[in-house]
């Protein structure tokens, strides 16, 4: 195993957690459908978060295919904002590395690390022109947008649900892009059901509503 496989990806973010019923779940999805009539699911996932207590820290096992990675997350600045969404704007960084297939291993009864189980939806905004275009999340070659993500979780055997706009770049412009990308969905009257979440990240949701 070369660990010299790693690579460290920062972002700006801003995500809400909620406590949805479907009906609820089906008005935002429909609202993404209408802005990317292609837009379907993601094969589902399990992602293990390891508790550590910390709201700035995050430490997850996330499957790729028959492999894992672990990836760190740690918080560099956070702050409230109010348009055209209303939530904390957070920069991350995040750190990943493969791990041997030894790693592999059931981690259902092991109380540190808590499983969360995910159906995602995702739309990518490519910035690497003047004006946004809309792709799904296997758009290849952009190096410059802001993803948009709705998805269904189950913990514990509850549902939650979760939004959130992440960007990335190539050229150090992830704030920008992050404010782009939320400049462009605010045209697109959006649900005001969106601004009734917790904005926050995987973290502090887990720490504070789950655990």
């Amino acid at each position: 195993m070369d660990y010299s496989q790693k690579f460290v990806l920062p972002s700006s973010e801003m995500r809400w957690f909620y406590n949805w019923n479907e009906n609820d779940f089906q008005s935002v999805l429909d609202w993404l459908k209408s802005i990317l009539k292609e837009l379907s699911a993601e094969p589902n996932r399990e992602d293990y978060y390891l508790h550590t207590g910390n709201p700035d820290k995050g430490i997850k096992l996330r499957p790729y295919g028959n492999k894992r990675h672990l990836e760190m997350k740690f918080l560099s600045n956070q702050e409230n904002r109010i348009n055209p969404f209303k939530g904390k704007k957070e920069s991350w960084t995040k750190w990943s590395i493969p791990l041997p297939k030894e790693f592999l291993v059931d981690l259902k009864e092991d109380p540190k690390w808590i499983g969360v189980e995910k159906t995602r939806y995702l739309i990518k905004i490519n910035l690497d022109q003047s004006l946004p275009k809309v792709l799904p999340s296997d758009g290849k070659g952009t190096k410059e947008g802001c993803n948009v993500e709705l998805t269904q979780l189950r913990v514990k055997e509850k549902k939650y649900w979760t939004f959130a706009f992440e960007s990335f770049s190539k050229a150090g412009k992830e704030e920008k892009n992050l404010e782009a990308g939320l400049e462009f969905l605010s045209l697109n009257n959006p649900p005001e059901i969106i601004q009734t979440g917790i904005s926050c990240g995987y973290m502090e949701w887990l720490i504070k509503e789950v655990l």
